[in-house]
């Protein structure tokens, strides 16, 4: 199965392999376990409408692979800085800006994790 971003971008770099990693692209990191519960908790308590289940800490790839590095241990320098247009060339282009606002799901009580707690979690 692929691995999640976070993931491929630990076993990456735990392989000695170098990451290109985008600084112009902004997005939110969402660890499993914590859709799975916000899913509960919206089924369990009969909520209806759009819910944003999605992380609390908006970050770049690059600014992501470098936490990653430092909760581990692992080198930095195999991180290196690119953009959109060169990771994505010859490809459809992305947006800027991926994050959204989970505001309203952590009104009802829903913690979604930030992505430095997240990896605390994965460190364990």
């Amino acid at each position: 199965p692929k691995k999640d971003f976070t993931r491929a971008l630990l076993a990456r770099l735990q392989n000695n392999l170098p990451i290109a990693a985008i600084t112009d692209h902004i997005m939110t990191p969402t660890f499993i376990d914590d859709i799975g519960n916000a899913l509960d908790t919206l089924i369990s308590e009969k909520q209806e409408g759009i819910f944003h289940i999605t992380g609390s800490q908006s970050l770049s790839p690059y600014e992501a692979a470098m936490l990653i590095s430092e909760k581990f241990n692992l080198n930095k320098s195999l991180i290196t800085k690119t953009t959109r247009a060169e990771f994505f060339k010859g490809r459809a282009p992305r947006p800027f800006n991926l994050t959204m606002n989970n505001d309203k799901i952590q009104k009802l009580g829903i913690k979604m994790k930030s992505f430095t707690e997240g990896l605390k979690e994965l460190g364990r």
